[in-house]
């Protein structure tokens, strides 16, 4: 992302929080104190959980709009601790209780027509983090139900299935992100047994990173640099490692040029310099 460009993500997002205020669309402070702990929430396990506490304390109170707020907070701090700041491989119980939750509470928005890209986005990243950490019993209890859910929001193609709605902008092509993480890991040949497949996989996220922004979201798929790890991963995972190494340092750079310029993604700050952290990780074990 150049430099021009998120100056301009900046004036848009200040311009976009200005117009929200003057409008009245506001939650006219019912979210003020979760909202003031979820900004300090990098690398801060104790204004995550202060955060997730008071979004939950407003969750079953409210509805429409800001239930789906709520839910979408909740969903961004489970994926920031769970999967960001929590390795599956030295806490794998601490990462299966976070998407445990997430599971529970996106039931919420589960019946409201205007939440259906919000719910599926929460509730298939959610329920493909937890099946990568749960015990093998509590998965083999629930891989039906969980085959039956992705088959009926994914087609045989493998695309999101157009006629259940979903919105592909949202949280930068978020749900071609998941799929593509569905589909690469080995454990997708429980819910289809043509999977995985990481050619379709590495198409998903070109998609992603190519996404347009979603209404409300100033950034756009080339924006969540989850699309960029994701496809560095990917790329491994095929067996193109050189391919990897090139992309992962490329954006691992990028994002030190972002941070020293003070042009990191608004809103996505602490995401994206985790984000570094996870592609560095994935370079380290490329052999």
């Amino acid at each position: 992302m150049s430099g021009i460009r998120a100056h301009l993500a900046k004036i848009t997002a200040i311009l976009s929080f200005s117009a929200l205020l003057s409008s009245g669309v506001a939650f006219a402070g019912i979210f003020d104190a979760a909202d003031a702990a979820f900004a300090q929430r990098e690398n801060n396990l104790a204004k995550i959980a202060e955060a997730r506490t008071a979004y939950k304390n407003v969750l079953n109170a409210v509805d429409g709009d800001e239930r789906v707020y709520a839910v979408e907070q909740l969903g961004k701090l489970a994926f920031y601790e769970g999967d960001l700041l929590t390795s599956l491989d030295q806490n794998p119980a601490r990462r299966t209780a976070i998407f445990a939750d997430c599971r529970e509470f996106v039931e919420t928005i589960a019946n409201m027509s205007e939440a259906v890209t919000q719910y599926h986005y929460w509730k298939l990243q959610c329920t493909a983090f937890w099946v990568q950490s749960a015990p093998l019993l509590s998965r083999l209890a629930q891989i039906g139900a969980i085959k039956r859910y992705f088959n009926s929001i994914v087609g045989d193609n493998i695309e999101p299935r157009p006629e259940v709605g979903i919105d592909t902008r949202y949280m930068g092509g978020g749900i071609y992100r998941v799929i593509a993480g569905v589909i690469k890991d080995d454990l997708s040949s429980l819910v289809r047994s043509d999977l995985p497949n990481r050619a379709k996989a590495l198409d998903l996220a070109d998609k992603a990173i190519a996404s347009s922004a979603y209404p409300g979201d100033d950034n756009a798929g080339d924006s969540y640099y989850s699309n960029f790890r994701g496809r560095g991963d990917v790329l491994n995972r095929l067996g193109r490692k050189d391919e990897a190494k090139a992309w992962l340092n490329k954006y691992i750079g990028e994002i030190d040029e972002l941070i020293a310029g003070n042009e990191l993604p608004v809103g996505l700050e602490a995401e994206t310099k985790a984000e570094q952290a996870m592609m560095k990780t994935i370079l380290a074990g490329i052999r």
